[in-house]
């Protein structure tokens, strides 16, 4: 399984108030149904959120009930849900097609997620299929260039493919860069992904540069979350692990653990690989005790991803707010 590095960047620029789609963006309907969606996911009434998604598409509204299950399908990956997220991303293509060309531009944003949720459930042939479904579309805009050179490069990577990888994942930050995204959080993330591309390779140095570069977009843009500054903390803490730094390691994990131990539902998946990593690091640096500790708190993490069942309502609103 993947690591989840940066399905920061699931989180793309198609949400529901900037889709760009008329008829869909601004339209009172879509921002009702993400509302009453939102309301019921904080309730736990996944039936609610079924019947609601079910009456907007018999209203004519198949495009609204598309974009606010490709949000729902984004919050489950980055919860570690990644059935969960595959679902709704094949809910959200199908409701899409009702309105849309099977290569319009809106589907990119679930075909990406579809792709990166199958991936992560292993199953690589599938991914492969989102992905070719992705480049056969016609990108509207240099971001949307850049998902799909980001989701191609991620596939590639775990092929152990590294110079076509580093291609895409080159190609998808130059799109970011004609684009004048260097500040956000997306780009700090695509760096991230990259600093770990270059650290799988042994290529240290390069790694180094790259996370520091993440990690300062990331601390200062506005739209960056704490499980963007959580992940690339991570990822510079398994680097100084790497080399064998592990008092630099220790300080990083400690601090990824602080953050993640403030999000209101820390995905055990997640949390699992940082106090495993900070206990190696406590007893590297002989603080066998503390490292007792994290390890039995580590144990006692449910096994399987997203087993806590909780989508955080705070993230749903957040998604459809931004950009």
């Amino acid at each position: 399984m993947a690591v989840l590095l940066s399905t920061r960047v699931a989180a793309w620029p198609h949400t529901i108030q900037s889709a760009g789609v008329s008829g869909t963006g601004d339209h009172p309907e879509c921002k009702e149904l993400e509302h009453g969606v939102a309301h019921a996911v904080a309730a736990g009434e996944s039936q609610a959120v079924d019947a609601l998604l079910a009456a907007a598409s018999l209203r004519g509204r198949s495009t609204c009930a598309g974009l606010v299950l490709a949000q729902l399908a984004d919050i489950a990956l980055m919860s570690g849900r990644f059935d969960d997220s595959g679902r709704f991303a094949e809910r959200s293509i199908k409701a899409l097609e009702i309105e849309y060309r099977a290569d319009d531009p809106i589907l990119l944003r679930p075909l990406h997620l579809l792709a990166l949720a199958r991936f992560e459930l292993g199953e690589k042939a599938k991914s492969r299929q989102a992905i070719r479904r992705m480049q056969e579309i016609q990108t509207s805009g240099p971001l949307d260039a850049a998902m799909v050179h980001y989701t191609a490069a991620i596939l590639l990577q775990q092929e152990e493919k590294f110079r076509e990888a580093e291609a895409e994942l080159l190609t998808a930050l130059g799109a970011c860069e004609k684009a004048s995204s260097t500040a956000s959080a997306d780009y700090g993330a695509m760096l991230t992904t990259l600093g770990e591309f270059y650290a799988r390779q042994h290529r240290y140095a390069d790694a180094g540069i790259t996370f520091d570069r993440a990690a300062a977009i990331i601390a200062a843009a506005p739209d960056a979350t704490l499980t963007d500054r959580i992940t690339v903390q991570t990822s510079q803490a398994k680097l100084y692990a790497s080399q064998g730094q592990w008092r630099e390691a220790e300080m990083k994990f400690r601090q990824a653990l602080e953050m993640t131990d403030r999000l209101p539902h820390a995905d055990p998946l997640i949390l699992r690989r940082i106090l495993t990593g900070f206990a190696i690091a406590l007893r590297k640096t002989h603080q066998s005790r503390e490292a007792r500790a994290i390890e039995a708190r580590a144990s006692a993490l449910p096994h399987s991803p997203g087993a806590n069942g909780v989508v955080d309502i705070t993230e749903f609103r957040q998604k459809g707010a931004k950009r």
